[in-house]
């Protein structure tokens, strides 16, 4: 289920949801990997209906639950990996890239927040 936001002025989709397999293959066609310094928090207020998505960034890599990867994957375009253990969960997976004819098309319109770029 993708959705548009704003990361870094730029649009991508995010989705949380790549089953193990396709995660694989993504991670193994990546190029130009990039892990990236501080810690982020990526945030779906709502419980049934997604309202905004909202995505914080902080220099101390302890602030936030998910640390990130940047890189480039032929398919997908321009990617971040966000993983991390928010309370409350047993993990999260967030995808952000940025070619949207990769997958289904985003549920909205216009973007959400995001990092507010």
């Amino acid at each position: 289920m993708p959705w548009k936001v704003r990361f870094r002025g730029k649009t991508y989709n995010i989705e949380s949801y790549f089953d193990e397999d396709y995660m694989t293959e993504v991670e193994a066609n990546m190029t130009d990997v990039e892990e990236l310094p501080g810690s982020f928090n990526v945030v779906s207020p709502g419980e049934e209906i997604v309202e905004n998505i909202t995505i914080a960034e902080s220099a101390d890599r302890t602030q936030f639950p998910f640390e990130a990867v940047r890189a480039s994957h032929l398919d997908l375009g321009e990617i971040y990996i966000f993983t991390g253990v928010p309370e409350d969960t047993e993990g999260e997976l967030h995808v952000l890239y940025t070619n949207a004819a990769a997958n289904n098309p985003a549920y909205n319109e216009t973007a959400f927040e995001g990092d507010g770029s």
